[in-house]
């Protein structure tokens, strides 16, 4: 028990645990979909609404596995849902990124995306290889790589969209209401997760650069 709490990082009681108990929060919240009356719902008071803790240790470990499941499903979900849109963000930055003239007056990159640019048609599948090195070498020679943080609030931010969006529809009664601030939500994340990309696209291309130039990967 103690080496599983020891290896649970912090990504994974944000990202998936918080997320799920956000979810679970939800749930215990939907009232009006199913009458309180048929439910016991003090488990859920216990943790959330009264703020008493005072419940087994096994009722305890039963929540935080059921909190966790619910993180881990919300995170397929999402997953599953963004990933057309990751694959044509990232595709789009990559190129922009590496067809800019001034990009390109770096050493290291030119050499590295050079047969890109002389090609006569964009292959995006040979691009997003040569960012996939890049990107694999600055995670693995750059000493303080920040590229896996960025990567870490990008799933972050993808998780938390189901789970707001289903708050705002049971705080609020008008229908308007629940779509403006579910829209709102929504934009607000997707424009977050557009620029943090940007920044992870730029560091792997920076930090691919900086391992190169100092010749990290050879040490």
């Amino acid at each position: 028990m103690g080496k599983i709490i020891a290896k649970t990082s912090l990504y994974d009681v944000l990202s998936m645990m918080a997320v799920g108990c956000v979810l679970l929060y939800d749930f215990a919240m939907m009232k009006d979909l199913i009458p309180a009356e048929k439910i016991d719902w003090a488990l859920f008071k216990h943790f959330f609404l009264n703020g008493q803790w005072n419940v087994s240790f096994l009722s305890g470990l039963a929540m935080l596995a059921i909190v966790y499941a619910l993180g881990i499903i919300n995170h397929q979900i999402t997953d599953f849902m963004s990933g057309w849109l990751r694959w044509w963000w990232n595709t789009s930055l990559v190129k922009d990124y590496i067809w800019d003239s001034r990009n390109q007056q770096k050493h290291y990159l030119h050499e590295h995306t050079k047969q890109l640019l002389e090609a006569k048609e964009v292959d995006k599948s040979k691009m997003m290889s040569k960012y996939y090195e890049a990107y694999n070498c600055a995670i693995v020679y750059h000493p303080h790589t920040a590229v896996l943080i960025l990567e870490k609030q990008l799933v972050l931010l993808r998780n938390m969209v189901i789970p707001m969006i289903f708050m705002a529809f049971m705080l609020f009664n008008d229908n308007c209401c629940k779509i403006l601030v579910s829209c709102a939500i929504l934009i607000v994340i997707v424009l977050i997760s557009y620029l943090r990309t940007f920044k992870q696209v730029e560091l792997v291309w920076e930090e691919y650069e900086a391992v190169k130039q100092l010749g990290l990967d050879t040490k």
